[in-house]
C-alpha cells in the first residue's frame, strides 16, 4: 500500500535542491509492518554527484505496539528527534533527506550527505548531548552511486506507478 502526502515535484536542475515531496510505504517483512516515508522527489534527481556520502541512522524506540511500531506518545518523541537531525543535516544544502523506516522496534534513517566532516561533527555532538532521547548509532560511508538508498527510492519509484484506488465506505 503507498499513500503520497504532497504532490510530486518537478525534477531539479543541478543548481537547484528539488523540494521534498514524500510518499509513504507500507510493506511487511517477516509477518510484522515496514513501514516508510519517502522523498520521491530524489527518484531521477540528477546531481546525484553532489552528495556521495550515505548517512544511515538507527534510532532504538522504547515504546512500541505488540507489532513493533510506535506508540502515539514514541511517535512524538521520534518526531522531535527527527526534526531536530533534519534541521542540522539539511542546513547549508550538506544533506538530502531520503527516507524514514519503522520496523520491529527500531527507527531507520537515510540522508545523502555533501560534506561528510560538517555532519560528523554534528552528528558526535548529538549522540553525546540530552537531545538525543534515544539510543542511536549511525554510520556515514561514501555511496556516489546512491547504493545504499536505491531499493527505497525503487520502491517508492514502483508505488508511484500503480494505479490509485479509492475507499468505499
Amino acid at each position: 500500500m503507498a499513500w503520497s502526502l504532497f504532490r510530486r515535484s518537478p525534477a531539479a536542475s543541478p543548481t537547484t535542491l528539488p523540494k521534498e515531496s514524500y510518499i509513504g510505504l507500507q510493506l511487511a517483512r517477516d509477518g510484522t509492518p515496514d513501514v516508510w516515508l519517502v522523498n520521491q522527489a530524489l527518484i531521477g534527481f540528477a546531481d546525484t554527484a553532489r552528495f556521495p556520502w550515505n548517512l544511515s541512522m538507527i534510532v532504538e524506540m522504547e515504546e512500541t505496539l505488540e507489532n513493533g511500531m510506535p506508540t502515539s506518545a514514541e511517535q512524538r518523541v521520534l518526531g522531535e528527534m527527527g526534526q531536530q537531525l533534519a534541521d542540522s543535516l539539511k542546513a547549508n544544502d550538506n544533506g538530502l533527506f531520503v527516507a524514514s523506516g519503522s520496523w520491529q522496534g527500531v527507527r531507520h534513517l537515510y540522508y545523502q550527505i555533501r560534506d561528510p566532516e560538517i555532519a560528523q561533527q554534528f552528528l558526535q555532538g548529538f549522540v553525546a548531548s540530552p537531545a538525543a532521547v534515544r539510543a542511536m548509532e549511525y554510520r556515514m560511508e561514501s555511496d556516489p552511486t546512491w547504493s545504499h538508498v536505491e531499493r527505497l527510492l525503487d520502491a517508492a519509484r514502483r508505488a508511484q506507478l500503480m494505479p490509485k484506488t479509492s475507499l468505499r465506505q
